[in-house]
């Protein structure tokens, strides 16, 4: 999963060679992490200042009720709006987290004030602006294995990575060691 993470776009063959497997038993490992949902898809990282979307505001919503229809009504109108990337409904004192993506301060505000308070049942929104990007990641998925995970020993060995809790195994399963071949035995 590691070497999936760090270049979705390696061949099978190239995965093989950096963890040390044939190129079956990889392919029948990643089959099974799409089959079990914890791979989802293929993406391609894109770089929104390089498309002239330079600037990311981060924006709390409140709404004046949190009923079905309030939500829902919510969600439809951001889901429809381009500069909204992100939307994450939140506990706590505000309703919505989105992020913004945009070109400019100047077409944040065109957005803010003529698209997002406009929307039905908005109570109050607040804006905060992030200074620079501390840590980005797209998953946690090499910090944790699914349940049932296990670590190869020769790999936990020489492999540089997170401590696993008391108990906790990472993926994929262990080999399993062949017993050795009688020279003329039939397979």
């Amino acid at each position: 999963m590691q070497a999936l993470l760090a270049n979705g776009r390696a061949s099978i063959n190239e995965i093989s060679e950096s963890v040390g497997l044939s190129q079956t038993p990889v392919a029948r490992r990643i089959r099974r992490l799409e089959q079990a949902g914890i791979i989802t898809g293929y993406t391609a990282l894109v770089d929104e200042a390089a498309l002239g979307f330079g600037v990311s505001v981060f924006v709390s919503v409140k709404l004046d009720r949190q009923v079905d229809e309030a939500l829902e009504t919510f969600e439809a109108a951001v889901t429809a709006y381009p500069e909204v990337v992100d939307c994450w409904l939140m506990t706590g004192s505000r309703d919505y987290l989105l992020r913004i993506a945009t070109e400019s301060l100047k077409t944040f505000e065109v957005f803010l004030v003529g698209k997002l308070t406009k929307v039905h049942g908005v109570a109050s929104i607040e804006s905060s602006i992030p200074l620079r990007r501390v840590k980005a990641g797209l998953s946690r998925a090499v910090c944790a294995a699914p349940p049932g995970g296990h670590v190869r020993p020769s790999a936990a060995r020489s492999a540089p990575g997170p401590v696993l809790p008391r108990g906790a195994r990472a993926f994929p399963p262990p080999l399993r060691p062949r017993p050795p071949r009688r020279v003329g035995a039939r397979r």
